[in-house]
């Protein structure tokens, strides 16, 4: 708790003291108030008032500090992080290895979209509450994803874009934004040149 949080703790004793009266004048009462929350400082304010509401509801007097700290309920145990399934894992280690871009696709939803000639995208999975979805894979916790198709591919692409738009009004330099390309070895070149020979002007 933080200081300026005293008037709120100080409701929350005055309610216990009306439930189990302490013995006492007025400022010794608010003595004890301040002696409270000066040993509760380290503890949330919402901790010490759910720890209130339990003393209230199961204790027989006024709680000694140790008892107050121990009426705060405790933080259940996260779920176990689920695991990637053998598939899943397989079509995520191999979307890690593809730098997360595939060949574009033809299926109906990618047509639909027109997005047939744009790469595929591995795309993050996020939670209800929109954080990535973290999950195991073997040894390591990675996020969630799937190849988006269709109209989310369509919104990957327009989200990309909007994004460097918004940096380049920034002043920041597309280049420095995007990796470079690979440079294309000599027999690339070479096989680009028999099989895709540029027309003469």
């Amino acid at each position: 708790m933080t200081d300026s949080e005293l008037f709120a703790f100080m409701a929350t004793f005055r309610s216990l003291t009306r439930v189990f009266p302490l013995r006492g004048e007025e400022h010794e009462i608010n003595d004890v108030g301040a002696s409270y929350f000066k040993a509760f400082h380290r503890f949330p304010l919402g901790a010490i008032q759910a720890g209130a509401d339990r003393w209230i509801e199961q204790g027989k007097r006024f709680p000694k500090p140790a008892e107050w700290i121990d009426a705060i309920p405790r933080r259940t145990t996260e779920p176990p992080m689920e695991t990637l399934s053998a598939d899943d894992a397989a079509i995520w280690l191999q979307a890690e290895q593809m730098r997360w871009e595939d060949a574009p696709c033809i299926c109906r939803e990618c047509v639909a979209a027109d997005v047939t000639e744009k790469p595929l995208r591995f795309v993050p999975e996020f939670t209800a509450n929109d954080t990535d979805r973290r999950v195991k894979l073997g040894e390591r916790v990675v996020t969630a994803g799937h190849w988006a198709h269709g109209q989310e591919l369509a919104r990957w692409y327009r989200a990309r874009a909007d994004f460097y738009n918004r940096c380049l009004e920034l002043g920041l330099r597309r280049d420095v934004l995007q990796p470079k390309e690979k440079r294309r070895s000599r027999f690339q070149e070479r096989m680009d040149a028999i099989f895709n020979p540029k027309v003469p002007a």
